[in-house]
């Protein structure tokens, strides 16, 4: 971000040094330019070397870079998002106590001579206990995602 700032504000003193520089008047750059010592020139066979190319250049890799950080943020945001939207309620119980109990139904109805709605019944509860032991298996392997 500082380094963003610091491109800025030297682009905008280059641009008002153009600026600047087309506006004066012939005698105002014949005092310059005897006021002020040129930079040597480059040597014949290398290249000049121009901040501001440089400095632009920099800023479109960084802003890039920043965008192409951004959309990665957004997808891994929405793909969370979308994990905890599909994510399976969890049972009050745990596994090993809904198991307990299930056994302790099946051992209730193979136990005692009960009427077929009583065991009907009992036998819904089974299933009903052994459906949030599967839930607790899909919880279990939805938080290793």
């Amino acid at each position: 971000h500082f380094h963003f700032l610091l491109l800025l504000r030297m682009m905008t003193i280059m641009q008002w040094g153009a600026k600047a520089t087309t506006t004066m008047s012939a005698e105002d750059e014949a005092s310059a330019a005897a006021a002020s010592t040129a930079p040597p020139a480059s040597p014949p066979g290398q290249p000049s070397f121009d901040l501001g190319a440089k400095l632009s250049q920099r800023l479109r890799e960084h802003s890039a870079d920043r965008d192409r950080t951004q959309r990665r943020i957004d997808q891994e945001t929405n793909q969370l998002q979308q994990l905890f939207k599909s994510a399976p309620k969890r049972p009050r119980d745990t596994k090993a106590v809904l198991q307990q109990n299930a056994k302790q139904t099946e051992r209730d109805r193979t136990s005692r001579s009960l009427p077929l709605a009583q065991e009907k019944a009992l036998i819904r509860q089974i299933d009903a206990i052994e459906k949030q032991i599967r839930q607790h298996s899909q919880v279990e392997q939805h938080q290793h995602l």
